[in-house]
């Protein structure tokens, strides 16, 4: 009877301070008047209202920047009308831009930076519990930009029970992207961009990381750990994209993973590392890295302690060492072309990858299967319809031609139901490659077709097929024309050409491909619709031949725009030019 008391004597109490919670506005357009509780009193700065405002309250930011630094009352909700209209940019003497207290939730606005630079350190949302405080925050919608640190959850240990959430956010141009440290912590569906470590898992954290983007980009570093714990306790990392897109001074020390006692499940790892994963300080019986996609190490995919089990590596310098020299289980771990829908983009499986049933025997998909490896596998995945598609168009294609004689080759395939390639010619350019056309067929990368009374120009396209009679799109045109006055040979014309960018549309990365005729000088552009110059790709000397340059679109709005390439010879004569649109979807 006593307890049943005590439980409708707090339900009346939450009833009563619920009737007296407050609303209160900030907006450049307000009389600025207290208590600040509609848009036509509202405050003209959002520590106003906030001195105003006590546990339960809400503040409403209305459109416009506000330069001021921001200290929350404990229990305060503060919310904008959204990243474009709202943001909070940090005094130029300030190291935070947001401080946080216990039960408070910042949601829908953004937080802006001065800079990335390590002097003065700067943080864009702060939070550290007390000895002997509780530390409950939840950061929602909240776009934080420019700081050397992103978002700091810190604190001391103590014996209560926290939880904090990190949600549908985005946090880039920042040299760390979020660390936490003596703090339970959700991070979930944000996409995190820094250029030392994307996600820091500190002394005591216990974190559940998963949905999200965390992507290591060439700021202000040199060298780099996408993700990094140290010394914290069981956290669990799972259905993550974790990408590099640094290029150059890739040492073994840059990082995708360097692990604690974590359980990694269902990550894809992508990009350019040295060590894509590396465990530390011996096997632990908490650590359990499984069903991830690892690619990438120059140097390594996997280096460190056991465990590892049910991986598939793709693309490594070396795959997987342990650091004492056992012997790895290679039946589990398996080294396969993926399959995803699209390399670039869309990271489901097809139908016939082997990624499919996989994973872990003990752990099943959403569908109740066995576990597929990779990023929408396992229990927190997806369940969806495997896609049967065509292959890869052949790329990589080089000819050489010899009397009568012409001899292709190029780049395999790997798609694991693949079965070879169909060669077309014509003695017309821009021909349809169907059947009346075919040369031949060939499950090798290389082939040889003898022209009985060769003459004039003839044109050459290829072909992918897989084993369900899926045929890819053509590949480029390779043309040969006769050479001399008597047309006593031939030779191949590999034309300079700008291909379309695949995938087009693309969110937020494309491939845009080009073919040289002769060594140059390649300077690639991209431009707003309107001409504006957005980013130059590529200004260098490059070798005749096919090329590729990865774009990223991460940081502009959506739209078409244009990429244009200018080639010019070795003396600086301009020799080709051309300009194609993309179409950038978010």
């Amino acid at each position: 009877m006593k307890t049943r008391r005590i439980l409708t004597l707090i339900i009346v109490l939450i009833a009563i301070f619920n009737l007296n919670a407050e609303k209160r506005y900030v907006s450049k357009t307000g009389s600025s008047t207290p208590p600040y509780t509609s848009w036509v009193t509202a405050a003209d700065s959002i520590m106003k209202a906030m001195n105003l405002s006590g546990q339960g309250d809400t503040i409403i930011i209305g459109e416009g920047v506000f330069t001021e630094t921001l200290i929350f009352n404990p229990g305060v909700v503060v919310t904008g009308l959204g990243w474009e209209k709202t943001i909070i940019k940090i005094l130029p003497e300030s190291m935070r831009g947001v401080t946080l207290k216990d039960r408070n939730t910042i949601s829908n606005l953004k937080v802006e930076g001065s800079g990335l630079e390590p002097i003065p350190y700067t943080y864009g949302i702060y939070a550290r519990r007390g000895a002997d405080e509780s530390l409950n925050v939840r950061v929602e919608g909240v776009k934080v930009s420019n700081f050397s640190s992103g978002i700091k959850l810190a604190g001391f240990y103590n014996l209560l029970t926290d939880s904090s959430k990190i949600l549908n956010s985005i946090i880039d141009s920042c040299q760390e992207g979020i660390y936490v440290d003596l703090n339970i912590v959700e991070i979930k569906n944000n996409v995190v961009t820094a250029s030392d470590n994307t996600m820091y898992m500190g002394i005591g954290s216990r974190c559940d990381i998963h949905d999200n983007i965390f992507i290591s980009a060439p700021y202000i570093s040199t060298f780099f750990t996408t993700m990094y714990s140290s010394f914290g306790y069981p956290s669990k990392i799972y259905n993550n994209i974790i990408v590099s897109i640094y290029e150059t001074d890739i040492t073994n020390s840059c990082r995708g993973f360097s692990v604690g006692p974590q359980s990694i499940s269902n990550n894809l790892f992508m990009g350019n590392y040295g060590i894509t994963v590396r465990t530390d300080g011996g096997s632990s019986d908490y650590r359990d890295i499984f069903n991830n996609y690892i690619s990438g190490g120059r140097y390594y995919g996997f280096y460190g302690d056991p465990p590892l089990r049910f991986n598939n590596f793709w693309d490594n310098g070396n795959h997987y060492r342990f650091r004492d020299g056992t012997p790895i289980d290679t039946v589990s771990n398996i080294i396969h072309y993926p399959m995803f829908v699209n390399e670039t983009e869309d990271f489901h499986l097809q139908k016939y990858s082997p990624l499919i049933d996989a994973g872990d025997t003990l752990v099943n998909d959403v569908d109740g299967t066995r576990s597929d490896i990779g990023l929408y596998g396992g229990p927190y995945g997806k369940s969806y319809d495997y896609l049967d598609l065509a292959p890869v168009e052949p790329r990589g294609i080089t000819a050489v031609v010899e009397f009568d004689t012409i001899r292709l080759a190029w780049q395999r395939n790997h798609e694991s139901d693949f079965k070879g390639y169909l060669i077309y010619g014509d003695t017309l350019p821009g021909f349809t490659a169907d059947s009346t056309r075919l040369l031949g067929r060939t499950a090798d990368t290389n082939f040889t077709k003898i022209i009985p009374g060769f003459s004039g120009s003839y044109y050459l396209v290829l072909r992918s097929v897989d084993m369900q009679g899926n045929i890819s799109e053509p590949s480029e045109e390779i043309k040969i024309v006769p050479v001399g006055v008597a047309q006593e040979g031939h030779e191949v014309v590999m034309e300079y050409q700008l291909f379309n960018n695949y995938p087009n549309p693309f969110n937020p990365e494309t491939v845009i491909g080009y073919r040289l005729k002769s060594a140059g000088r390649v300077i690639l552009t991209v431009y707003t619709i309107t001409g504006e110059p957005v980013r130059v790709l590529e200004d260098r000397e490059l070798p005749a031949g096919y090329h590729e340059t990865v774009f990223r679109g991460d940081e502009l709005a959506s739209g078409i725009y244009l990429y244009k390439i200018d080639v010019r010879s070795p003396e600086g004569v301009p020799v080709f030019t051309s300009v194609r649109k993309m179409l950038l979807l978010k």
